[in-house]
């Protein structure tokens, strides 16, 4: 399911999908980045979502994997517009709407150990 998010602010993907409560992740086989978010501590059933910019926002393409993929095409593993798909979307409409209206900070953008630590001393 795509759907598009309007930000008001301009922000880094993967710091508002940690917002979101997702984690970034790499697929080795497809060579994509995307991003998850675990239902329970087991790899599923989980939110595997990719978030991109286009001219009109952010696109939000999500779908929930309930189980691993199986090598048959017959069996499948994941749905699209679901009413738990729909229900998560909703989540993540409501996290827009807070970072929108001011209620929660924007996401910034994370910083390494070391800069964390030390303040990023150094730096001019």
């Amino acid at each position: 399911m795509k759907v598009l998010l309007k930000l008001e602010k301009d922000l880094e993907a993967k710091a508002l999908m940690r917002k979101f409560g997702y984690i970034q992740i790499y697929d080795r086989k497809s060579g994509k980045t995307s991003f998850v978010r675990r239902l329970r501590k087991e790899h599923y059933p989980r939110f595997n979502a990719y978030l991109f910019r286009d001219e009109r926002g952010y696109v939000f393409d999500i779908h929930y994997d309930w189980r691993r993929p199986m090598h048959k095409k017959e069996a499948r593993s994941s749905e699209q517009d679901t009413d738990i798909v729909r229900e998560e979307v909703k989540r993540v409409g409501t996290i827009v709407w807070q970072i929108n209206s001011g209620e929660i900070e924007p996401p910034t953008k994370k910083k390494g150990f070391w800069s964390g630590l030390f303040g990023g001393m150094g730096k001019n």
